[in-house]
């Protein structure tokens, strides 16, 4: 079983950056029939090989459990400029070039939103930060219900155990790290001061 989900994972992982080597390959032919202008084409194409870039650069840091190469939430910022996306992050009381564990979990999930958003390019304001006195992050997504959440992201708060799926594998690695680690998280509604629906998604160490 643990076999099969390893290898949905890298199915998943492999998913991801097959998309962005399409968009490259059709960049690169027109660019090759002369069917686009040549200068924003290229500017294009660089995009797109940078985009691919960031994504294998992600999962190699994400897949592991001591110090980081590189900085998983700057990535993150870098995959959204650009589209309308904006990442606010106030995490004072998380070093997360120390800490790679808590910046997995809340990378993790915040890859998955972030890249429906970007599939259905949606802008939004996306906040993560510390409630000290709870003792919770908190990653708040801007004029969204919960309804509108990708269905893998609720897969990670799911107490029983869930059928692995190549869409929901990289969701289940992010919750077997929470596990792993007294992790738990909570999503729910909820309305600003203007009306409008935000989605909270509570991540709370337990041990």
């Amino acid at each position: 079983m643990q076999n099969n989900a390893d290898g949905l994972l890298v199915a998943r992982i492999c998913h991801d950056l097959k998309n962005c080597l399409s968009v490259i390959a059709f960049f690169k032919e027109d660019l090759m029939e002369n069917s686009v202008d040549l200068k924003n084409g290229l500017e294009e194409f660089i995009k797109s090989v940078d985009n691919l870039s960031l994504r294998l650069s992600f999962f190699q840091n994400l897949a592991v459990d001591g110090a980081h190469i590189g900085n998983l939430y700057e990535m993150l910022q870098q995959m959204c400029a650009g589209h309308g996306i904006n990442l606010a992050f106030d995490i004072n009381s998380v070093d997360l070039e120390q800490d790679s564990i808590v910046q997995n979990v809340i990378c993790g999930i915040l890859y998955l939103i972030i890249v429906d958003l970007l599939r259905n390019k949606s802008p939004h304001e996306i906040i993560t930060v510390t409630d000290k006195q709870l003792e919770n992050i908190v990653i708040t997504i801007s004029n969204m219900s919960t309804e509108a959440l990708p269905r893998e992201v609720w897969d990670i708060t799911e107490i029983e155990e869930v059928q692995a799926t190549i869409v929901n594998a990289l969701a289940l690695y992010v919750k077997k790290i929470m596990k792993r680690h007294g992790y738990v998280t909570n999503i729910f509604d909820e309305q600003d001061t203007t009306g409008a629906s935000n989605v909270k998604i509570i991540i709370k160490k337990l041990f």
